[in-house]
């Protein structure tokens, strides 16, 4: 069982709602970004709130059903490498992803992702083409305290980097241009097993050391 899996595709076909609420409306990625609604990302705390720390997280975040043109089976077969043989995983075509936005001098410190319920195992990051209006330079992303290292900016393809929740990762602060990120979380069949950092603070909440299990 691996902990970090990365894949790439040339091309990807997919749509964005532009809307929450009502009827969806679906258009592209740019005309996505100019509804202009977004909101300033927050970082989870030990009371459950989440707050602004632009200290610690400099960021946008916009809220979208993204429809890929994907064969399900296809992502599937990468993200199973982070699971037990004998477990399933689940990932639709279609669903929810925070489209997170990094302009020139964002970033975000070292964190780990909160565990939702005992079948979150993972985070799943998608990153388009850095090309036309996402050129950017800096924006690195670091996993593991550097066991991994992603230069978003020279990124040519369409990458999927899926990684365990509880490791550690940061974003390295974007010198210039806009940095797209495509996340979301990764559900598995059955109960996963494993240990969590104490007192880290986590994307939606700050995680204390604890085990899931059945």
């Amino acid at each position: 069982m691996e902990s970090i899996v990365t894949f790439t595709l040339p091309e990807v076909n997919y749509k964005c709602s532009l809307n929450l609420r009502g009827r969806k409306r679906y258009g592209t990625l740019k005309q996505l970004l100019d509804t202009g609604m977004c909101m300033p990302s927050t970082v989870g705390m030990p009371d459950g709130s989440n707050n602004e720390l632009p200290d610690f997280r400099k960021s946008y975040k916009y809220i979208s059903t993204i429809d890929f043109d994907l064969d399900p089976e296809l992502v599937k077969i990468h993200l199973k490498k982070l699971v037990p043989e004998n477990d399933e995983v689940s990932w639709k075509k279609t669903q929810k992803y925070d489209i997170i936005q990094y302009l020139s001098g964002g970033f975000f410190k070292e964190h780990t992702d909160k565990q939702i319920k005992k079948t979150h195992y993972g985070t799943l990051l998608i990153f388009p083409p850095a090309i036309d209006t996402l050129k950017h330079t800096g924006g690195e992303l670091i996993i593991d305290k550097g066991r991994f290292i992603f230069n978003s900016s020279t990124n040519t393809e369409w990458t999927f980097i899926a990684f365990h929740t509880n490791l550690p990762h940061e974003c390295k602060e974007v010198l210039t241009g806009t940095r797209i990120v495509f996340k979301t979380e990764l559900y598995s069949i059955k109960t996963i097993l494993r240990e969590y950092y104490t007192h880290q603070i986590c994307d939606r909440s700050i995680s204390r050391a604890h085990t899931y299990e059945d």
